[in-house]
């Protein structure tokens, strides 16, 4: 009996540390990145940038002209990047892909990652922006 109620316990254990695990598992993990499209769109030439600070929910990087900052709210793959902010430079050359990189931010309301790729998806899980690891 001594031994069923051991049993028990330690396997009731491992159910709830497997458990928060994967929990742990869906969160948006810090990185640096390079962005390569916005809606399917390639812009790898531009070189625009995004790096995920998690410890302070933070997003910033380089979007063709102007640096940017998003303070984002996540929670089970689901991500809110609230309104960003930038320095207000003006591109001739660059304007037109840093207003469909905001306007493509605009849209994310989740976000699908791995070992080597970040992508930031609309509500219908349409990649807005893809963007590659930095190694």
């Amino acid at each position: 009996m001594k031994y069923l109620k051991s049993l028990t316990l330690l396997i009731t254990i491992m159910l709830f540390a497997c458990k928060a695990q994967q929990i742990k598992t869906t969160d948006l993990s810090s990185g640096e990145y390079n962005i390569i499209s916005i809606n399917n769109n390639d812009v790898s030439q531009h070189e625009l940038t995004l790096k995920v600070n998690a410890e302070k929910n933070l997003i910033t990087g380089y979007s063709g002209c102007n640096n940017y900052r998003f303070n984002y709210k996540e929670s089970k793959k689901q991500l809110d990047l609230g309104f960003g902010v930038s320095s207000k430079m003006y591109c001739k050359d660059t304007q037109a892909i840093e207003d469909s990189f905001f306007e493509a931010t605009s849209n994310v309301k989740a976000f699908k990652q791995s070992k080597t790729s970040l992508e930031l998806l609309n509500s219908k899980g349409q990649v807005e922006v893809k963007a590659v690891k930095i190694n």
